[in-house]
């Protein structure tokens, strides 16, 4: 009897042991689906609601919250995907943890290739054949405008790290740039001033790195830079033959350690090249920046002159994407009395603008590969650029005084650039509308409003006269009409 009551109540106490376990238990699961439920909730708590916010882990805009229709929720979930609390952390931590684990790159901008080559990360080959169609006609049409007005242009198609470095993919992976291939037909077919590093670049790489391994693998380093500019420079001469480059002795070159990839927290530890110039005499006088107009998006600008080169050289503007930018514009403006550098992408479609106020001696646009897309360059603001042909065409046509009263016009002195607006008494919107200023000839943009017809353009206010004339030029080509203009 007395085993059997040791039994029972040894019994009763394993009960109770195994009831407090499966009570911890339970209340450890609970806490574990509490602190998962945490987990989750926090990131959805910090959702960033900020509106036109840049990612700065794959340098893009983040999607919108959608509009109501029928992509609304394959949009949701990218708005949702996109705009989660600290998405950057989790990416650069799981990012972190493939790499050394698995040496191997989980990236949203980045992708590793052969040899432990570094790769903007590559989607499926794009098949905007139309596009690069209207595009070399963009560009043809630009080059028109230029030589009309005895100003060379130049277009520098330039190649991304893929064309140059193919051999360094990652095995298996098929490369197709039939795009470009065709882009280049149709520049040759429509005769664009071009200018294509690929096959020079591949052939230079030979002997040193023109793109970094690893380091801003969506550009060429410093010696590419320098090298494609060069070959830019030679089809320069061909219009300005005494124009110099400064060459590789005239840069102090040193190695720059750099530790992680840019936009990113994933680690590297890579020496690039630095051209510092021994002698420049150029300034960055930003006397436009608060008031030129730029998109939203490519804000880039600078004005560079140079001091020592005012009297014999010529004037650039100079359209360019970012293989120009963090200071690689270095290699372009030693070289010019001034340079107007803008972010070219929609500027270039505001071209007559920039033209205006640059008064430029020479005219260079760059593009990269895989920046030449219509979201950079849209069609339909490239369609609807509507560039004037030259005052010269029509100098030689009948004059007709529009009226006896002069158009006054008040500038406003406390600004650099001047937006002069005339409203037209015309019965149709004349084909062209010219300001005739000084020994400057501006073309002037015609604008309709409601039925109200009106001209404007934009003038430095260093270039400001007391008199003008305005020169309008009808449909039918038969006269130009003259307007007096009194600046007060």
């Amino acid at each position: 009897m007395n085993n059997n009551f040791r039994l029972s109540k040894q019994s009763k106490k394993q009960i109770d042991d195994e009831k407090k376990v499966k009570k911890t238990l339970s209340i450890l699961n609970i806490l574990f689906i509490l602190l998962f439920a945490l987990i989750l909730l926090i990131p959805n708590l910090k959702l960033n609601l900020q509106k036109n916010a840049v990612s700065e882990i794959d340098n893009r805009m983040l999607t919108e919250f959608p509009k109501r229709d029928e992509s609304f929720l394959p949009n949701l979930s990218n708005f949702y995907s996109d705009r989660l609390g600290y998405r950057n952390e989790i990416i650069n931590t799981y990012s972190k943890f493939n790499n050394i684990i698995f040496n191997e790159m989980v990236h949203p901008t980045y992708m590793y290739g052969q040899d432990g080559y570094v790769f903007t990360k590559l989607g499926r080959a794009a098949k905007d054949y139309d596009f690069m169609k209207s595009f070399a006609k963009f560009l043809r049409e630009l080059q028109d405008y230029c030589e009309e007005r005895n100003v060379p242009f130049i277009y520098m198609l330039i190649p991304s790290k893929t064309t140059v470095y193919e051999d360094k993919l990652p095995s298996g992976f098929a490369y197709d740039n039939s795009r470009i291939e065709l882009l280049i037909q149709e520049l040759n077919r429509l005769e664009v001033n071009y200018l294509y590093t690929a096959d020079p670049l591949i052939e230079r790489r030979k002997t040193e790195e023109v793109f970094n391994v690893q380091y801003d693998a969506g550009h060429w380093n410093e010696y590419g830079a320098h090298y494609s500019t060069s070959l830019l420079f030679d089809r320069i001469k061909e219009y300005y033959p005494d124009i110099k480059f400064a060459k590789r002795d005239d840069y102090e070159i040193t190695q720059k350690l750099e530790t992680s990839l840019p936009v990113s927290n994933f680690e590297i530890n890579e020496y690039v090249p630095l051209f510092t110039h021994k002698d420049s005499d150029y300034v960055n006088d930003q006397k436009y920046a608060e008031e030129i107009q730029l998109d939203l998006q490519n804000r880039h600008y600078r004005h560079f002159v140079n001091k020592s080169l005012q009297s014999n050289a010529p004037k650039l503007l100079f359209f360019h994407g970012s293989y120009y930018r963090e200071d690689r514009d270095k290699f372009v403006v030693n070289s010019f009395a001034e340079t107007m550098s803008i972010h070219n992408y929609i500027n270039v479609t505001n071209f007559d603008y920039y033209f205006n106020i640059a008064n430029p001696e020479i005219v260079i646009l760059t593009s990269a590969e895989y920046a030449t897309t219509d979201s950079r360059f849209p069609v339909t603001q490239m369609a609807a650029a509507n560039l004037q042909p030259a005052y010269s065409n029509y100098e030689n046509l009948k004059s007709i005084q529009a009226s006896d009263k002069a158009i006054e016009y008040h500038p406003d002195e406390d600004k650099q650039l001047q937006n002069v607006t005339v409203k037209l008494n015309m019965p149709e919107k004349p084909k062209a509308g010219y300001l005739l200023m000084k020994d400057r000839i501006y073309d002037m943009k015609i604008l309709v409003d409601k039925g109200s017809i009106s001209a404007q353009v934009t003038v430095p206010t260093e270039n400001l006269t007391h008199e003008a004339e305005i020169v309008f030029i009808p449909e039918n080509e038969e006269n130009k009409i003259i307007q007096k203009l009194i600046v007060k």
